[in-house]
């Protein structure tokens, strides 16, 4: 697993600019710099080593948010590599730019819906990101996914994040076409690297009624 590159960095005009921020995303996602757990204040401390002054929180944020908008294959990330674009996405916080659904759309179900945990590497807490995954062909009325109960499989350790919670659109992933919903962080007991889990779903929309409730799983990696 790597950093990819889509082929949009690639077109003519871009490549000067692209090759700049696919150069600091490697920097970044290197482990010999930045061992785990990897932290975004040791980047900008890295970033302001040795210079005569210190980046302003804004200005640092808008370098992040190039690194995190570049068009990567995000199939062929590794679980370093996914964690450390979450933690750069929760440092920035961007509003997702388009939502993957359509008008009127199919009713949210299992067949349409696919959970995912992701995990933070090196959190003390365990902590994994959730993602609840919409086909496209999913009504845009979806809003809200409300989790009303985890169930954890044979020997699993518990869920320790308080239930019930509710999520809400990350972005649209056009590499597994799917509109994203996700939870920065679901937090476990112990290390559930290998073990099941069946998220029971409530998914909303924008005035809280339900359009669909029913149960997902997903096995941490």
């Amino acid at each position: 697993m790597a950093i990819v590159s889509l082929l949009t960095p690639f077109e003519i005009g871009q490549q000067s600019q692209s090759q700049l921020v696919l150069g600091n995303l490697l920097w970044i996602m290197d482990l010999t710099t930045f061992p785990n757990p990897f932290a975004i204040s040791d980047v900008k401390a890295a970033l302001e080593a040795g210079q005569p002054s210190t980046w302003t929180t804004e200005a640092f944020n808008q370098y992040l948010q190039e690194l995190y908008d570049y068009p990567l294959d995000t199939t062929a990330l590794s679980v370093d590599e996914k964690s450390r674009l979450n933690l750069i996405r929760e440092q920035i916080n961007p509003p997702p730019s388009f939502t993957g659904c359509s008008t009127p759309g199919d009713t949210p179900m299992i067949a349409n819906t696919t959970a995912e945990l992701i995990t933070n590497v090196g959190s003390v807490t365990f902590e994994h990101e959730l993602q609840i995954q919409f086909d496209t062909d999913v009504t845009c009325d979806v809003f809200e996914v409300e989790v009303t109960n985890i169930t954890p499989g044979g020997g699993a350790p518990a869920v320790t994040t308080g239930i019930p919670f509710s999520i809400f659109l990350k972005e649209y992933d056009s590499n597994i076409d799917k509109a994203v919903y996700s939870k920065f962080w679901l937090e476990f007991a112990a290390d559930p690297s290998g073990f099941g889990y069946t998220f029971d779903i409530d998914v909303k929309d924008s005035s809280g009624a339900s359009l669909n409730t029913y149960s997902e799983a997903a096995t941490a990696p």
